[in-house]
């Protein structure tokens, strides 16, 4: 196993800062990091970003990183909003 240079971590951690300052949304800030990290040789295959909200209609959201795959974002609707609206 190849050990992650501390130069390649204070860049990572650096283009983090500037993507969400700079506004990026969340699927691209996951890519991002997710392509970055694997390029800094750090193992991961899969990520998930969960995000809690206080939306009366959308429980929360979900970003998913997949190796060689897409990223998804998917929004969550609170079960008392699906009974409301029925």
């Amino acid at each position: 196993m190849s050990m992650i240079a501390e130069d390649d971590i204070k860049a990572l951690n650096a283009w983090l800062a500037k993507a969400g300052l700079r506004g990026e949304p969340e699927a691209a800030l996951v890519n991002g990091f997710c392509e970055r990290a694997v390029a800094a040789s750090l193992p991961i295959s899969r990520a998930l970003l969960l995000i809690d909200t206080l939306h009366p209609v959308y429980e929360g959201r979900v970003v998913r990183w997949g190796y060689a795959a897409a990223v998804a974002a998917c929004l969550f609707m609170s079960a008392a909003a699906l009974i409301v609206s029925s």
